[in-house]
């Protein structure tokens, strides 16, 4: 068995770059990648590397429509986010996008959908590694919750 540790250089090639740059990149490590997102025809590897270029830019396409007061942009910016996510098979990444949109919502008036979306993040951060981050933010979003519920 292979371990491939994953630092976030190799993360950020895994997770951002064009479909021949991740395999040229990852080679140079001697790792030969056959997963779907490297193996696929090229058809669809050319919707991969769009719905990734879309991810890398979701935050500031997010915070720009918000600076707009384009609220409804800004969370059809994340939702989007989410959708590619799945398609790509990065859902474990969804945490982060599930807190933005309850900061949206909490700071909009929507505090029952602030309150899902923020379960939802503590959930996602639970289930798919809060304990690598640098600082426990499932803790902080924990207490969010709580704040909330008061």
């Amino acid at each position: 068995m292979v371990v491939l540790l994953l630092t976030e250089r190799t993360l950020d090639i895994a997770v951002n770059a064009r479909s021949e740059v991740r395999e040229t990149q990852l080679r140079q490590w001697g790792f030969d990648c056959s997963c779907e997102a490297c193996s696929a025809p090229a058809r669809e590897l050319d919707a991969s590397d769009e719905r990734r270029a879309a991810l890398s830019t979701c935050v500031d396409d997010m915070v720009q429509a918000l600076s707009r007061g384009d609220i409804q942009g800004g969370i059809k910016t994340l939702r989007t986010a989410l959708d590619d996510l799945e398609a790509e098979g990065l859902t474990p990444l969804a945490g982060e996008v599930y807190e933005g949109l309850a900061t949206i919502y909490w700071v909009t008036g929507d505090k029952a959908k602030a309150m899902d979306m923020a379960r939802t993040a503590v959930e996602y951060r639970a289930d798919f590694g809060a304990a690598l981050e640098p600082r426990n933010k499932t803790r902080d979003l924990e207490y969010m919750l709580a704040r909330m519920a008061a």
